[in-house]
Order: structure tokens, then sequence, then C-alpha cells
């Protein structure tokens, strides 16, 4: 945590994250199922998180996504953990920028030829 963030956790000032106890409207809980890239996503936070490869941490991932400031961080969770899972890897020098828009314009071009195919 920097110096900063320390000083204002210190004195008590709430991030825009952080909603504990303030009012707000009843949680309507809704059962959906996953989309498939949100199972992807669940998996690599698990498979990079294992006993084995300790490469990512759940509080990583939080440390990360509560830095995106409030446009960013009001997106779905599954958005929010892909993105802070991407920031990690390059974070870590596991992959660079360069290295992920190619994979993923890769990945977005298999998409897009699977779909005309159908």
């Amino acid at each position: 945590m920097a110096s900063n963030e320390a000083e204002i956790a210190g004195a008590g000032i709430k991030g825009y994250h952080d909603v504990g106890g303030d009012p707000g409207a009843a949680v309507e809980c809704v059962e959906a199922p996953w989309l498939y890239w949100q199972k992807v996503t669940e998996s690599l936070r698990n498979v990079l998180g294992d006993a084995r490869r300790n490469l990512v941490s759940v509080d990583e991932i939080r440390r990360v996504f509560e830095t995106f400031g409030k446009d960013r961080y009001d997106a779905g969770f599954y958005e929010r953990r892909t993105e802070a899972l991407a920031f990690l890897l390059v974070e870590k020098q596991v992959l660079s920028w360069p290295e992920l828009e190619q994979r993923m314009a890769a990945i977005a071009a298999r998409s897009g030829a699977e779909a005309a195919g159908r």
C-alpha cells in the first residue's frame, strides 16, 4: 500500500468501492448461468493462483481492480477480474501488453471465424 493510501486508510476515509455501512436498496439475488468467457476467467484465476504456480492471488486481483477508478470499477465483476488478471500478468512480466494484444486479436479472429461458420 502506498504511503498516501495508508494515511487515507488510517484516517478512516473510504474508497469509492467500500460501501460497507452505507444505506442502500435491498440486493436482488438472481441465479444466472455463467457465460463461457466468465468460466474461462475463473479457470485462469484458479490455475494461476493454485499452490503449484502461486502466480496471482485474490488479494492481488482485488488490489488491482480497486485502483481502476469508479467508472471502470462499475463494470461487471468478471470484466473487472479479467482486466485485473491482465494487469497482473503484465506487472509480473509473464506477458507484455503487445503479446497480450496479439493473443487477444488471435482469439477474436478465431471466434469471428467460428461464428461465421455457424
